[in-house]
């Protein structure tokens, strides 16, 4: 294979490598891909294909144009700077919102497991707050949890929004009998 063909300007023009930020791409990748995997019904592929394009966007420079230099298109570059900047700015708030949330349900799901509920409680409660979809099973759980603490009150709410959102489900109807209260 001629490796100088990569150095013509007609095919160096065209693209970039990033195997020079390798070291700086896998970890961010992984990070990015943990952050989103298994949220929103989205399966390993998609989450970090998606992170491996998010990563790969962050650090890879604007292409290098011989007219960038020039006095006519420097505000250009500088508008195409910024636009790329509040890109990747969002790219990692997103992230760092759904770390956050995958966090919080891992920690409440371990600390559930554990029987340890007064501490797996912030952390299933922060979930079902952040995440945009709601899912039953946390309500069930932080039911559950409040009913063996003694609060009535919040297993109540919880088994109801747990039945809300899956009416079918024999889980907090059974709940909501302990708990006492007749449907």
């Amino acid at each position: 294979m001629n490796r100088k063909m990569f150095t013509l300007p007609v095919i160096a023009d065209k693209f970039q490598s990033v195997h020079a930020r390798d070291f700086l791409l896998l970890p961010l990748v992984l990070t990015f891909g943990f952050a989103i995997d298994g949220l929103y019904g989205m399966g390993h592929f998609l989450s970090f294909g998606i992170a491996a394009i998010s990563a790969i966007f962050s650090f890879t420079p604007p292409p290098a144009r011989h007219h960038l230099n020039s006095n006519k298109s420097g505000g250009k570059f500088t508008k195409l700077s910024k636009g790329k900047n509040l890109i990747i700015v969002l790219l990692l708030m997103i992230f760092v919102w759904h770390g956050i949330v995958k966090f919080s349900i891992w920690r409440g799901m371990d600390q559930f497991e554990n029987h340890q509920y007064s501490s797996a409680i912030p952390h299933l409660e922060r979930a079902v707050t952040m995440y945009p979809k709601p899912i039953g099973r946390f309500h069930l759980i932080l039911a559950e949890m409040y009913l063996d603490n003694g609060d009535f009150v919040n297993a109540k709410e919880h088994a109801i929004k747990a039945q809300k959102i899956n009416p079918g489900h024999d889980g907090p109807r059974e709940l909501l009998e302990r708990i006492g209260v007749n449907e």
